[in-house]
């Protein structure tokens, strides 16, 4: 079995020089070891989890054979969010600050409240995870650009500093178009979608 390149190129970013040649060359013991465990999705988790140590690594390999699913949960979430996508190679979509930076300023339309929009504020945002990120030529068939993508994400929002019983706070859905430089890798944002049926209400209003 080969290495997606993707997970070549993260190892030697994460790694010095002879570290990966020895963690590339240890992802190849591990496919024939048990190909069924050591899928790809897993290896993303191991460059994940050892955060260029080969401690690390070992430790995050001696998981995944105990239990692949706690490695999973150990490098896809954080603190309940789903910050990463590991089933994905690497480099398709941003880092969740991003997905986050790109959220503050946007207005919801609050559907129970008559004319109501919440525009969204950075400390607003308690929980924002991962659900789902696709390139849009696959969904679209107007469009043709593989640079082209979008982002689902589930959000949490509360007003203000105090618990959630004592504040206003809304639960729900949110889209947000981007693209992908070929050339720089970098990210664009494009434009941002939010179905007011997909929101739900919380806290105290």
């Amino acid at each position: 079995m080969v290495l997606p390149e993707d997970i070549i190129t993260k190892v030697r970013q994460d790694f010095s020089e002879d570290d990966s040649l020895l963690v590339l060359k240890m992802f190849k013991e591990l496919q024939k070891e048990n190909p069924n465990v050591f899928s790809d999705r897993i290896m993303r988790c191991l460059v994940v989890r050892a955060s260029g140590q080969i401690e690390k690594l070992t430790e995050a390999i001696e998981l995944a054979r105990l239990d692949w699913r706690d490695l999973i949960t150990a490098a896809e979430y954080h603190w309940g969010d789903c910050v990463r996508l590991l089933s994905l190679p690497f480099g398709v979509y941003p880092d969740p600050e991003v997905f986050k930076n790109w959220f503050v300023g946007r207005q919801i339309t609050i559907p129970w409240q008559e004319k109501e929009k919440w525009t969204v504020e950075y400390s607003d945002i308690r929980g924002l995870s991962l659900e789902q990120v696709q390139q849009l030529k696959d969904v679209s068939q107007s469009v043709s650009d593989p640079n082209l993508y979008f982002a689902r994400l589930s959000f949490l929002c509360i007003q203000g500093s105090k618990e959630i019983s004592a504040s206003k706070a809304i639960e729900g859905k949110i889209i947000i178009y981007y693209r992908l430089h070929p050339d720089s890798n970098e990210f664009e944002f494009r434009k941002f979608s939010c179905n007011p049926k997909d929101l739900e209400k919380r806290g105290k209003w």
